[in-house]
């Protein structure tokens, strides 16, 4: 039954409010910190950016983003919210961004390049990396400056090479449309259709004529992926939980599924008499040692870090640890 102009109307005004609140929160979020809000095009670090308990800046977020995104769908016409959806093309740009280095190349040029001069640094036609560039930047994501200038800002920093994020945002744009390829057909068709075994899912389907067997677990140990869980620990804010429990009362705790460390680096910093075991498959524990021994040795030499490596979907070899 079509819902009411009045009805719809009272709709708006309920995704209106919480848009409003959500907002306002992230913004006492920046300014508890110190600072203010950023702006877009800003090349500054915040303190924020550094802080490990946002726990309800991104609660704000969270409600920001999903009233927003239910009040555009509301209000605009279905076919241009579909084809929004379907045409987003800002993940091959990002994919362009990463492996050709093109955030490295501003980051030389604080007021901005010519995107002529950058395009001679990477390698690539003035036109085309112009329009990619332009289209980020219509997301935010880059600044043009003047026409055909080009500028880093808060969020193009964020693709640097040298940072962790980076990796997982590669990690997204290459892995994620390989495996939606075979999606369909991996749904639909031959043994992959009823199955729920890691070793059918879409992406080992897609990667098959790697001849790899095994799961996506063991697709990672072929591969260096330490740092993209660092700037996943770094997006979802996996540090929150150093800040709401009581962890001065453990003496052990055994990290399943460890990494290189994304929790357990923070979590030994801040409790150093804490010995914790980080467990995970052969090829990123030998990544854990190396990282820990260049970055924290003090934790191996005092014996509070141990690193164990075991197929955890199979056993955990740790015993009596206070927390797993």
């Amino acid at each position: 039954m079509p819902a009411s102009d009045s009805s719809q109307a009272a709709n708006i005004k309920r995704l209106l409010s919480p848009i409003d609140s959500s907002a306002r929160s992230a913004v006492a979020g920046y300014n508890k910190v110190g600072s203010g809000l950023p702006p877009l095009h800003s090349m500054q670090s915040h303190p924020i950016d550094v802080q490990e308990d946002v726990l309800q800046l991104k609660k704000a977020i969270r409600l920001l983003e999903a009233t927003g995104d239910q009040l555009c769908a509301t209000l605009a016409p279905p076919q241009h919210t579909m084809m929004n959806r379907a045409q987003n093309a800002e993940w091959a740009c990002i994919l362009v961004v990463i492996e050709a280095g093109i955030v490295d190349t501003p980051d030389k040029y604080p007021e901005g390049a010519h995107v002529d001069t950058l395009a001679t640094d990477v390698n690539m036609d003035t036109g085309k990396l112009g329009r990619v560039l332009r289209l980020l930047a219509t997301r935010n994501c880059f600044v043009e400056v003047d026409t055909n200038v080009f500028a880093n800002n808060h969020l193009s920093l964020q693709l640097l090479s040298r940072n962790p994020v980076s990796d997982l945002a590669h990690c997204h744009v290459t892995l994620t449309p390989k495996a939606a390829t075979v999606l369909c057909d991996n749904l639909t068709q031959g043994p992959h259709r009823p199955s729920y075994e890691f070793g059918r899912a879409p992406f080992i389907h897609s990667v098959q004529d790697e001849g790899l067997t095994g799961c996506f677990f063991d697709w990672m140990k072929a591969h260096m992926f330490g740092r993209a869980m660092i700037g996943m620990g770094k997006v979802m804010g996996s540090s929150n939980i150093l800040y709401h429990y009581d962890w001065n009362r453990v003496s052990t705790i055994c990290d399943v599924g460890s990494g290189i460390g994304t929790f357990a680096v923070p979590f030994s910093r801040m409790f150093p008499k804490t010995t914790i075991t980080l467990v995970d498959p052969p090829g990123p524990i030998p990544q854990a040692r190396e990282s820990w021994a260049k970055d924290y040795p003090e934790a191996v030499a005092e014996g509070i870090s141990v690193f164990v490596e075991a197929d955890f979907f199979v056993n955990i070899p740790v015993k009596d640890q206070q927390v797993y």
